[in-house]
């Protein structure tokens, strides 16, 4: 278990996020003797907390294979870490920081003053990746107006200060995207696309073949809907099957429907 925890702290230190949170996440679900948390599983869980956030924008969910005794442990002796999981998520920027000052001794007892400077200076970040759920394209100046630094509580001093925080996210691999400068016009952020880019002509062949299939749909709902309402032998067969429930012969029982049987079922009736 100490190596889970000193090999999470060295992956830290390099910043190699995920290589970090799965070593502590061995840490974190160590077994446990006679239900009792080490001091070292409980500080796994507090870099383990905010790894996750500074990976995901969130509060990571404890895997299955972790002890419910120690989970409990966790929740009530690293409650300032959850705490701070849970604002980035849902919290403005200055509640963030707020929240992040009034621990301040907190996270340097703890040794973990560095790694929650990091989830400040993260938060800002994460807005920016979320505008790629809204815009395809969007002008720095707009970034710089809309997103708010959690280290300072405050905007971004200039689009230049935006636009150097975005491009070095892009270095970082942190952010899929491009920035550009049209002739006469503001930097714009466009945000690469998830899935694979269609030509016209792929398009114009999907919704041919969709359009396809919808008349195709459309002539056997037509065709169901005309047997339903027409067809003789479909209603001598539900003709039967109501007699036969009225009677109670049918109840629990299902009777299939056999259109030869009966021929002179309906004769004089319908």
């Amino acid at each position: 278990m100490e190596y889970f925890l000193l090999s999470g702290t060295v992956y830290i230190a390099l910043h190699e996020w995920e290589k970090a949170l799965d070593s502590l996440e061995s840490a974190v679900t160590y077994p446990v003797k006679d239900n009792i948390v080490s001091k070292m599983m409980v500080d796994a869980y507090k870099k383990w907390t905010l790894v996750n956030v500074l990976l995901y924008g969130k509060a990571g969910s404890l895997p299955g294979t972790t002890n419910s005794n120690a989970a409990k442990s966790y929740h009530i002796i690293a409650k300032p870490y959850d705490i701070v999981a849970s604002l980035f998520e849902s919290a403005s920027a200055s509640r963030l920081q707020a929240e992040v000052n009034v621990g301040h001794d907190i996270w340097k007892d703890d040794g973990n003053l560095g790694l929650m400077l990091f989830v400040l200076a993260s938060y800002q970040k994460f807005q920016i990746r979320r505008l790629a759920n809204v815009y395809r394209t969007i002008t720095i100046s707009e970034i710089t107006q809309i997103t708010v630094s959690a280290e300072t509580g405050n905007k971004l001093p200039s689009d230049q200060a935006t636009e150097t925080l975005i491009r070095q996210m892009i270095a970082d691999g942190d952010l899929d995207a491009t920035v550009s400068h049209p002739s006469n016009s503001q930097a714009v952020l466009s945000f690469n696309p998830t899935g694979p880019v269609l030509s016209e002509s792929d398009v114009q062949l999907h919704l041919t073949s969709s359009l396809e299939r919808i008349k195709s749909i459309a002539i056997d709902i037509k065709s169901t809907d005309r047997r339903l309402t027409y067809d003789k032998d479909y209603l001598k067969w539900a003709h039967k099957q109501k007699k036969l429930d009225r009677s109670g012969l049918g109840d629990g029982e299902e009777v299939s429907w056999n259109p030869a049987e009966d021929e002179d079922l309906m004769s004089g009736n319908f």
